[in-house]
């Protein structure tokens, strides 16, 4: 379903557009229709996962892994509607209840054992009794997801989840699920890129896992930047960022870690299409012989307007595509297989191979091909009501194919390729006040590289490159509830990559507490050493460098104050240090950064710090949404820097100050409108002089940005199916660009998704 051509794009945009308005002025039109549009699932999960999704949504619950264990998996579709009722219907079958507990929450219990009957064995006391209202404690508590082991809450990580509400209702020009990120405090990003810049560390030191798999630059047009990922919202669950600090499980990157859960393939079926001013998509599941759910979705997308709004070169518009796989086999006792694929195209200039773009902009041509493969099968067993383990086996294969010429350079030929096997086990078991995390990841990987250009004023640079080697993970983790006030994580980590010049490994200890503070408060520090290796398919060749750098090194400070209000308010205040050390050089364009073959540019710079430092202090204040109206902000006050030849100075992501803030209202059933606005300091930026005489480095900075998006939707039964559609307003300001970081500009998109 390739978009070509102005005519189909508007016939598309007027068709989405009509049937907006349509959707807009209809009622209900069956009996039923006041039923929730996006009902809940919960077959198939975890009980643990059911009961965070509960959490999420406003209901306060109090559980222990004690009594809910991982393999407790919820078999039957809950029939309520209401919270506690929903809750009721799903602990019923593994013999639990809810209690009343302090401050409104709801504990998780024991059901009472029936009465014995006269002369029979009389009934046993509850071997943990729930908590006294009023009294504080730390609440152990494990989820067990698809990705593998996860500690979401009052524990030493500190995660920022978005739900999958959150992520289908915010106001993004793509259905994107890393875009709703980009707005959580710390988080930097230029709407020109996809890349998450967490916490002053840059875009490639975030760690971006999808059901336990780590992707590779899951992005599409990368050469514009890469404005959107090759992920569907549509197919997330869920979004979890852990912002630094992070156990000793995630290795590999030293600044963030991204992981997001698929959703739960339906136990019966379901399909929709959607298809908006930049995209189309199509998706099918459900189940077969009543143990194998499936789901299967393609997208196909036209981002002519999105690179029109970007200032793109006008030649450049190349269609995109995406597609994904996912099947759940249930073999029963707590085990489940899992096989799931995904895959991305783009490519500029279909047909022969030597045909080429004539760019308009900046004169010249361009030819690319970028391809992105994976495919992992996972297992996850309960092998006893305290030890869980968790396989998974991947392969992967990305490819890209550059070639084309510019006012610099008359010929450049730039093709790589890389291979991946994989093999990942993660272990946890549990006691009374202990739980054990220990497991290793090991993968095999082999890239190929070959690069030749021909300067119009130097000389001709060709590179060829195969190298292979392991990457290889080993950590453990021990977590002991120290006190009911007092959960204390301390883990150790040895990483080695073969292919690199410090192969012999590096340990990284990491140590993580959470404190309550009477009942609705908790404080959480962190601490530890986080390695960044140059990954195998990240070989700087276009400039000239063939071989790899040692790891780089951060070391993460972290304190955080959580408090929860009666008003559903919670208000959260962190601070962090991160120093940076072992920097390998990179390479960076001052004024244009995102031309086709920036590293010909006179622009290009080396940079080769000695140290880095980002520090910074974050406030957030949200209220999720209940009943009609839920809201967030956040402010950020930060710094990033590199020290390059003995002084100071900022990072092209440093923002000093930023704000963004959020409103989701549902004036009524089958409506809902989001706001979501964002401010912040000026970029940094380098003076250039009118006969293109670079100044000192970052030594300015732009105006101040700021930005406005909205969304409206519409949703209707109809015999059924749902019909849901929406209008996206992105910024609505029309700040415009400055130098060297895009604006998105003004964009309205429509969209129409029927769902049946």
């Amino acid at each position: 379903m390739t978009v070509h051509g102005a005519g189909t794009r508007r016939r598309i945009v007027h068709l989405a557009f009509l049937g907006w308005i349509a959707v807009s002025f209809a009622g209900p039109v069956v009996a039923g229709s006041g039923q929730p549009q996006n009902p809940d699932r919960f077959k198939g999960r975890s009980l643990a996962s059911a009961l965070v999704k509960l959490q999420r949504s406003g209901l306060k619950i109090i559980f222990s892994t004690e009594l809910v264990r991982p393999d407790m998996i919820v078999s039957e579709e809950p029939q309520a509607r209401q919270g506690q009722e929903i809750l009721d219907e799903l602990l019923a079958p593994h013999g639990l209840r809810s209690s009343p507990g302090p401050s409104g929450a709801l504990l998780v219990v024991k059901a009472p054992a029936p009465k014995a009957a006269p002369g029979g064995k009389a009934d046993k006391k509850l071997p943990h009794p729930p908590q006294e209202p009023g009294v504080p404690q730390v609440r152990e508590h494990v989820d067990v997801r698809a990705g593998g082991l996860h500690s979401w809450q009052d524990l030493p990580a500190d995660w920022n989840t978005l739900g999958r509400d959150r992520l289908l209702s915010s106001p993004e020009h793509s259905a994107d699920p890393l875009l709703p990120v980009s707005r959580a405090a710390g988080v930097a990003t230029t709407d020109g890129s996809g890349g998450l810049n967490v916490r002053g560390g840059s875009s490639r030191e975030t760690k971006i896992v999808l059901d336990g798999l780590e992707l590779y630059d899951p992005y599409h047009l990368k050469d514009r930047g890469g404005p959107i990922s090759i992920l569907d919202a549509q197919n997330v669950e869920e979004v979890g960022l852990l912002s630094g600090g992070f156990p000793a499980e995630y290795g590999g990157h030293m600044s963030a870690v991204v992981e997001m859960d698929t959703v739960v393939p339906s136990d019966r079926f379901e399909a929709g299409a959607s298809v908006s001013s930049g995209e189309m998509r199509v998706a099918a599941g459900g189940v077969l012989r009543e143990r194998l759910q499936w789901l299967v979705s393609a997208r196909q997308g036209d981002p002519s307007r999105l690179l029109e709004a970007l200032g793109a070169d006008p030649a450049y518009r190349p269609p995109f595509s995406d597609f994904f796989v996912k099947a759940d086999q249930r073999l029963g006792d707590g085990t489940t297989l899992s096989l799931q694929v995904l895959g991305a195209d783009d490519e500029v200039e279909k047909g022969e191979e030597d045909e080429v773009l004539e760019t308009v902009r900046e004169p010249g041509t361009l030819r690319s091909v970028h391809s992105q493969r994976y495919a992992w099968v996972t297992l996850k067993r309960a092998f006893s009501s305290r030890l869980y383990g968790h396989t998974l086996l991947s392969f992967g294969r990305l490819t890209s194919d550059r070639h084309g010429s510019s006012a610099r350079v008359s010929d450049v030929r730039d093709t790589r390729s890389t291979r991946l096997f994989g093999l990942k086990q993660d272990w946890l078991h549990q006691s009374r006040t202990q739980l054990l995390k220990w497991g290793f990841d090991f993968k095999h990987l082999e890239a190929q590289y070959g690069y030749t250009s021909v300067p119009t004023a130097a000389a001709p640079l060709g590179i060829a490159s195969a190298p292979a080697g392991a990457d290889i993970g080993v950590y453990v983790a021990d977590r002991l509830r120290v006190s009911s006030n007092l959960n204390l994580e301390v883990g150790l980590r040895w990483d080695s990559q073969t292919y690199a010049p410090d192969g012999d490994g590096r340990l990284s200890p990491r140590v993580n507490a959470a404190y309550a503070v009477g009942s609705r408060a908790t404080v959480r520090l962190g601490w530890g050493y986080f390695y960044q290796p140059q990954r195998i398919h990240e070989l700087q060749v276009e400039d000239g460098v063939a071989h790899f750098f040692p790891a780089e090194r951060a070391e993460h400070r972290i304190i955080s104050y959580r408090h929860a209000f009666d008003a559903g308010i919670v208000l959260q205040l962190s601070g962090y240090q991160k120093r940076m050390s072992d920097l390998r050089p990179r390479f960076e364009n001052t004024v244009d950064p995102f031309s086709f073959f920036p590293e010909a540019n006179r622009d290009r710079v080396r940079l080769a710090p000695e140290a880095a430092r980002a520090d910074g202090f974050e406030l957030v204040v949200q209220r999720p949404a209940r009943g009609t109206t839920g809201w967030w902000a956040a402010y950020t006050l930060a710094r990033a820097e590199d020290e390059i030849d003995g002084r100071w100075v900022p990072r092209q992501w440093d923002r000093r100050h930023a704000l963004s803030v959020g409103l989701d209202w549902k004036p009524a059933r089958n409506w809902m409108v989001v706001v979501a606005g964002s401010h912040h300091s000026g970029w940094p930026a380098t003076p250039v002089t009118a006969e293109g005489e670079i100044g000192p480095r970052n030594s300015l900075r732009s105006m101040p940005y700021h930005r406005l998006d909205a969304r409206v939707s519409r949703s209707v039964s109809i015999r059924g199916s749902d019909l849901t559609a929406s209008l996206i307003l992105t910024d609505a300001f029309d700040q415009g660009g400055v130098c060297c970081v895009p604006d998105v500009g003004r964009l309205v998109t429509v969209g129409l998704a029927w769902r049946f």
